[in-house]
């Protein structure tokens, strides 16, 4: 495999001719939520473990902030589920153009939930957690 093609049963295929993919706005949009939720997540995650670093006691209305920002991870996060529905899975023409070149033996043409999807559903609900554990802990 190279930079520019693939080699599918001794054939050099360029990328180009197997079809121009451009994203629907869902799919950029679940993209987007997805590497917000990922940033923010990071930094909630470092700035709680960082606390007791300080020697402070968490107040109030700093565990109040921490436990909303805790909820909108959650909710970027249920966002990015939206790729499912989104040119990714459906009508995707990328895949279509595949189908059309006879390469559909070698890649899945449907979406399916799986380990990656049910992980992004599992990181939902310990945000949700980690929102209700910041605030009444």
């Amino acid at each position: 495999m190279t930079d520019t093609g693939a080699s599918i049963n001794g054939h050099c295929t360029k990328y180009k001719t197997l079809g121009d993919y451009e994203l629907d706005s869902m799919a950029r949009f679940a993209i987007v939520c997805g590497i917000i939720a990922a940033i923010v997540g990071c930094m909630v995650t470092l700035f709680t473990y960082m606390i007791p670093c300080t020697g402070d006691k968490i107040s109030k209305s700093r565990s109040r902030r921490l436990s909303i920002t805790c909820f909108v991870v959650s909710l970027l996060q249920c966002l990015s589920l939206l790729s499912k529905a989104s040119s990714l899975c459906d009508n995707n023409p990328f895949t279509q153009s595949l189908v059309r070149k006879g390469f559909q033996d070698f890649f899945e043409m449907e979406c399916h939930v799986d380990v990656g999807y049910r992980m992004n559903i599992q990181s939902v609900i310990f945000w949700i957690l980690a929102g209700i554990s910041v605030r009444f802990v």
